[in-house]
């Protein structure tokens, strides 16, 4: 089984394609997505999120790992990146 993601921002563009594999493959179209190969989707009206908490818990639970204690990390979490910070 493939699984394809089919996102975008021009409707008429995404039918013609889903059209065009439809007419080549067995599709199952599935509307609203939650989850997709390790990635959480949420929607809401500023736009729609993604996050792999979900897959990173899986990791920790396989490893054994979901006990360890945290240690701080080297970089402010928060931390918010422009084209003009730093060197080249």
């Amino acid at each position: 089984m493939d699984d394809i993601l089919l996102t975008g921002n021009d409707l008429t563009e995404m039918q013609r394609l889903k059209d065009s594999y439809y007419n080549d493959f067995a599709l199952n179209i599935l509307e609203g997505i939650k989850y997709f190969i390790g990635i959480e989707f949420y929607r809401s009206k500023a736009g729609v999120y993604m996050s792999q908490k979900k897959y990173a818990f899986d990791i920790l639970q396989d490893t054994r790992l979901t006990s360890a204690c945290p240690n701080k990390f080297p970089i402010d979490q928060y931390l918010k990146l422009t084209p003009d910070d730093g060197e080249l």
